[in-house]
């Protein structure tokens, strides 16, 4: 019984750390599709900022909109080593990908043209 419980705790780590990686992803899928659909509703430009740990949304009057702290342990890059998104009422300038990791875990959050958010884990 003993050996059954040690060899479950690492997997259990494991599935937990895939968990809370795509849950991330999948919080922040949704408040970009938010800043998207408020760019878009607004007629103004939307930014996701990244901080030292997590992102921010602000609008295009730096009014603080959503702020997110990431779980310890999980980082958040995003494509070009960029540190802001903005999001334009028809949509982004150029595709983005932001990555979520967490040891070997990671998911991925792709950002469309459109304004449209993928998550791929």
């Amino acid at each position: 019984m003993g050996l059954l419980l040690v060899i479950s705790i690492p997997n259990g780590a494991d599935f937990y750390g895939k968990k809370t990686v795509a849950r991330e992803a999948r919080l922040l899928a949704a408040n970009l599709d938010y800043l998207s659909q408020l760019a878009h509703i607004t007629a103004r430009k939307a930014f996701l900022k990244k901080t030292a740990s997590g992102y921010r949304g602000e609008d295009n009057h730096k009014r603080q909109l959503l702020t997110r702290h990431l779980p310890s342990g999980i980082t958040l890059e995003l494509s070009n080593n960029i540190q802001s998104i903005t999001l334009f009422p028809k949509g982004t300038t150029t595709p983005t990908t932001a990555l979520l990791s967490k040891g070997e875990f990671e998911c991925r959050v792709i950002l469309s043209l459109r304004g449209r958010s993928q998550v791929v884990c």
